[in-house]
């Protein structure tokens, strides 16, 4: 593995970010209903009589799993492994996202 400094490693990590973010933007777009962000996720855990932080969890898992298999046998079979991580970062934020508004 090559060696990075740190001003590197922070540039790769806003790369990283900036991908994250044109993630959002677009896929963002397929889970808003009536303008509002959260509806899907809201009616998503009305079904199942839950919350909406446990249909995150359930999301934040898969994600994890696909990582945990990676870090295991160095493979993920359905989408690049990088790809993965960006969705795993924007459930987090989601997550960071709804946190927040509850609070208020």
């Amino acid at each position: 593995m090559e060696k990075l400094t740190h001003e590197e490693r922070t540039i790769k990590a806003e790369e990283f970010f900036k991908g994250c973010i044109d993630i959002q933007r677009t896929k963002g777009k397929d889970y808003t209903i009536d303008g509002d962000a959260f509806k899907n996720l809201l009616e998503e855990a009305e079904v199942i009589d839950s919350t909406p932080e446990k249909v995150l969890w359930i999301s934040l898992q898969k994600h994890y799993k696909a990582m945990t298999k990676y870090c295991k046998d160095r493979e993920v079979v359905s989408e690049p492994i990088l790809e993965r991580l960006k969705d795993l970062a924007n459930y987090i934020a989601i997550m960071a996202v709804l946190i927040q508004l509850q609070q208020k």
